[in-house]
């Protein structure tokens, strides 16, 4: 099993970039898991635990390009 120090800094298995749109309102477990549809995410829980942990849950709306390659905490 890989430490979440390991999977945090993956690069993430899709090969071009995804965009995501965030509506007002939106919460981050639910944005992360459709991030995971996507194919732009692997483990959508750990981050989201890991932004917990961090206080990193607030979201904000938009239209968010997520790069080729991304590490989950360069989306987070």
């Amino acid at each position: 099993m890989q430490s979440l120090g390991t999977l945090l800094l993956q690069a993430q298995p899709h090969t071009a970039a995804v965009v995501l749109t965030v509506r007002r309102g939106s919460t981050l477990k639910p944005i992360l898991k459709d991030m995971a549809t996507l194919g732009a995410l692997k483990h959508p829980t750990w981050l989201y635990l890991y932004a917990r942990l961090q206080k990193q849950t607030q979201v904000h709306a938009g239209n968010y390009e997520i790069p080729p390659h991304a590490t989950p905490r360069e989306i987070l």
